[in-house]
């Protein structure tokens, strides 16, 4: 042979940090017109593994058939049985499978055949290997676990870890399939340690995204997605093991409801493999893609993406990925009721191919799915069938769903003591499963895909008369995320590039607030449609795979420190009143918990449609009389009149179950009411609300909170012995801001200000940290479509509630001096997000916020009562209520002074 061994090793270490560099060098040495490494049948070998492993299998291939041909006509048959082994490699990735495994059968009959040396012997394991990859890829599962099987028996007797360790990788992903993930994890692990030790990067790759992905599949979502992590940490850009990486990670995050960032990563796969006609995992690309287009409601996508994984898979011949696309494409078609029989067909034909003795997860999805078409017996017969595969896999997420479903048939079929089994089951299981997460995004997330267990638990308490469970489960549901984040840190930009991005957006919210331009609506779409994006490409910048850890900096240098309410906030006592609001369909149901009682149940008090009705014309009216007043008029008594009449209608709906708590109330002793709303009643402003001709201001004593369990959590927080810091910016149109500021400065004379230019982020981070109050007065942005991109604007950009949620602020009073920031996108399982939650998520103990646009001078005034009433020891709801009564003696309208609401500790 004319090629230096040494040449071909040099190559191999440049390929260990670079595959496509390596590449480069070796063809430059092909195309030299004097060199001799074109009949070098080792150097074509070794330029075809470069080609494939940079996703050029075309290519590959005709060098692999040159270097067999080469080694054969110089005498060397083991060396080119080495290229057969190759070229069933590249055949696999070709999606050529049934032409690789007759290749291989033949191999192994030839290699049989001859003498058994030790060469032939590692020939027999690996070309077992490949046989037994190609079968995986097409179903096979059976005969592919012989093959691993056989070839790991062989590999052991001749004292071959290492090629036992990833042989035990395919192995494990043939167990993984049959729903036998402990086994396989303990190969995997084992494995692991033998390649940690002696394999290459390429090896520490592939063993860790298969840990990672079984992980995953076994819902251990926080240790699964840090393998992932460190999988990614080790491949190189644009590569077949990227795109294998953005797949799996993809699937993992679709699977506790990340589907954006897994439509993202589904994409990024599908890019680099635009040029790698590997159809098993492109036809795993589309797949995923056509799931999440399907949940996000774009169902041409849906249907597209899914039509592309089922021609994939055909290309293929893997039926257990076809049962699949098939079982997601009668999903999808389902949502439209003339589809519906076609859906049927779909999932009925899928369990046709499913054959529950190979197949048996599938055989559960399609069972799954064939319930979810059908009624009565038969999809009671279809759930059973699948609650008996899913026991025999024992995959937790896949349980759940089960269980999940079968509670929820038998619920509706007034079965509720059956029913409640199951239900218990399925919360117990999806309990489990949030426990394993710690990762902010995937917590926010995760409630809409198990919030369904949380309802049929309710329905199970009411069922058997246990309102105590019931209300327990129903505040159990809601704001998961912060309640479970008990370190509450979220984190902010962290990730290198985001400052660029984040500087774009904030310049493009500026624009859209208004501030030194303006625009007409053809202008202002555009500019939203750029923020959408930069909002979904920051979200993917700062997307962190591992969980985020809270960043405690010092206060103010010099800042004078300060205690809010003598040092220690009022602790809730026994005598709040809780109440919760339930959304059942159309229905809204209240949960009155009083003091030294049991909870009582009040079903049906009104529905979601009517107080959506009223909310809308109660905000008609109100900005009508903002405009009026904006012209230096007042607001006519006829409209105070009709909008008192609006809250009064709310009032009845929402509150006539507390008549008698609130008729022995007075302005002087207030009853205490502690608020967790849901859905719309997240923008009732409950302050207002006229209840037997009574404005609830005047009576109780109200603080909102996202969950009663995070009020819990805030209310034990110990106020901080910091500085107060009272941050102004009076740009744009909120001249008052000044005048508010110097007034505040007056009650707090030993505070840290920050105005104008002062106010920078930076500055206003590092003066926040350790606050013991923290007031701001500017402009407020919302972001419905981007909620934690929700802010107040500073001098340099926009304090973001992600950002806000890094900050050090446990036990800290917050006052958000602006427009709209107490308006949030409420999700699934009734998580908040908005500003509210990055306050909360920073340990804020309570937060003052508003509901719509305030107006600039009662603003000042009222904010100027709040902070003498905190000054002089009150506590918070107590403070804001105080301040709010004392605005409405001279602006009636409760536009004006109802605007604000206190989140938190009640």
């Amino acid at each position: 042979m004319n090629t230096a061994p040494d040449l071909i090793e040099q190559l191999r270490q440049l390929a260990a940090d670079s595959v496509s560099d390596a590449l480069s060098r070796a063809e430059a040495l092909l195309e030299t017109t004097d060199s001799t490494h074109s009949a070098d049948p080792a150097f074509l070998y070794f330029v075809a593994e470069l080609r494939t492993r940079v996703g050029r299998p075309h290519d590959a291939l005709d060098m692999i058939d040159e270097a067999q041909r080469r080694f054969r006509e110089n005498g060397h048959p083991l060396l080119a049985e080495r290229c057969e082994i190759g070229r069933a490699v590249v055949l696999e990735d070709l999606g050529r499978l049934d032409e690789a495994i007759e290749a291989a059968t033949r191999q192994l009959d030839r290699l049989r055949a001859s003498s058994r040396t030790p060469d032939v012997l590692d020939l027999e394991v690996r070309a077992l290997v490949n046989r037994g990859s190609c079968s995986e890829s097409i179903g096979r599962y059976a005969a592919a676990l012989a093959d691993f099987d056989l070839a790991v028996s062989s590999a052991a007797l001749r004292g071959d870890e290492h090629t036992v360790a990833l042989i035990q990788i395919n192995r494990a992903n043939v167990l993984d399939a049959l729903g036998r993930t402990s086994e396989a994890l303990v190969g995997l692990r084992a494995a692991e340690a033998v390649l940690n030790a002696e394999g290459d990067r390429e090896d520490r790759v592939k063993v860790s995204i298969n840990i990672a992905a079984t992980l995953c599949r076994r819902g251990e979502y926080d240790e699964g997605l840090a393998w992932f992590d460190a999988a990614e940490q080790l491949v190189e850009a644009g590569t077949i093991d990227e795109a294998a990486i953005s797949v799996e990670v993809a699937e993992a995050l679709a699977a506790v409801g990340g589907t954006d960032e897994a439509v993202a990563r589904y994409r990024d796969a599908l890019e680099v493999l635009a040029d790698m006609p590997l159809s098993w995992l492109e036809g795993r690309a589309w797949l995923g893609l056509g799931v999440c287009a399907g949940r996000l409601g774009d169902r041409t996508v849906a249907r597209s993406a899914l039509r592309s994984a089922i021609d994939a898979f055909v290309a293929a011949d893997n039926l257990p990925s076809q049962i699949a696309a098939l079982l997601e494409l009668a999903t999808v078609e389902s949502d439209e009721l003339s589809n519906r029989e076609f859906a049927l067909g779909q999932a009925r034909r899928a369990l046709a191919l499913a054959d529950p003795s190979h197949w048996p997860v599938q055989a559960c999805i399609a069972q799954l799915k064939l319930a979810d078409l059908s009624s009565g017996g038969a999809a009671e017969r279809a759930l059973r069938s699948a609650m008996r595969l899913a026991k025999r896999v024992q995959l937790t997420p896949l349980t759940m769903r089960v269980e999940q479903r079968l509670g929820a048939h038998l619920l509706r079929s007034g079965r509720s003591s059956e029913a409640a089994e199951h239900v218990r089951e399925a919360v117990r299981l999806a309990d489990s499963l949030r426990r394993r997460l710690s990762h902010g995004t995937l917590l926010r997330s995760f409630p809409s895909e198990t919030a369904s267990c949380y309802s049929d638990l309710i329905e199970v308490c009411l069922g058997s008369g246990d309102i105590e469970g019931a209300a327990a489960a129903a505040d159990r549901a809601r704001s998961r995320s912060l309640a479970d984040l008990g370190a509450w840190a979220l984190g902010g930009s962290t990730r290198p590039g985001t400052n660029a991005v984040e500087a774009e957006l904030h310049s493009l919210y500026d624009r859209l607030l208004g501030v030194g331009e303006l625009m007409d609506s053809e202008r202002r779409s555009q500019l939203e449609r750029h923020a959408h994006e930069l909002e979904a490409a920051l979200d993917r910048l700062e997307f962190e795979l591992r969980p985020v850890v809270g960043l405690p900096t010092a206060g103010p240098a010099g800042a004078n420190v300060q205690t809010v309410d003598g040092g220690m906030h009022r602790a809730e006592s026994a005598e709040v009143v809780q109440l919760t609001y339930v959304i059942r369909d159309d229905s809204i149901d209240l949960v009155v918990k009083a003091p030294s009682s049991r909870p009582r149940w009040f079903r049906h008090v009104t529905s979601v449609s009517s107080v959506v009705a009223v909310l809308e014309r109660f905000q008609a009216e109100g900005r009508r009389a903002h405009a009026i007043r904006s012209t230096g008029l007042q607001v006519p008594d006829a409209m105070l009149a009709s909008v008192r009449k609006r809250l009064a209608d709310l009032g009845s709906m929402l509150m006539a179950p507390l008549r008698d708590e609130l008729a022995s109330a007075s302005p002087e002793r207030p009853v205490r009411l502690a608020i967790s709303p849901a859905g719309p009643l997240h923008l009732v402003p409950f302050a207002a609300l006229e209840l037997a001709g009574c404005a609830l201001v005047d009576v109780a004593e109200i603080a909102m909170c996202p969950s009663h369990a995070v009020r819990r959590e805030s209310a034990v927080r110990r106020a901080r012995n910091g500085p107060t810091v009272l941050v102004g910016l009076s740009e744009g149109g909120i001249a008052g801001v000044d005048d508010e500021v110097s007034r505040l400065s007056e009650l707090w004379p030993d505070s840290f200000v920050l105005r104008g230019s002062q106010a920078t982020i930076d500055a206003v981070v590092r003066a926040a940290n350790g606050a013991s109050l923290l007031h701001l007065a500017t402009h407020g942005l919302f972001r419905p479509s981007a909620p934690l991109r929700s802010g107040v604007r500073l001098t340099d950009g926009w304090l973001t509630a992600s950002r806000a949620a890094a900050l050090d602020l446990s036990g800290s009073t917050v006052v958000l001096s602006a427009c709209d920031t107490g308006r949030a996108t409420v999700t699934g399982g009734d998580e908040v997000l908005g500003l509210q939650y990055g306050f909360l998520a920073a340990g804020a103990r309570n937060v003052v916020m508003s509901l719509w646009p305030a107006h600039d001078r009662v603003t000042v005034d009222l904010m100027t009562a709040l902070h003498r009433e905190i000054a002089n020891g009150a506590h918070t709801p107590t403070a804001l209520r105080t301040a709010q009564r004392t605005a409405r003696d001279s602006d009636p309208h409760p536009w004006f002074w109802a605007t604000f609401m206190c989140s938190g500790a009640a």
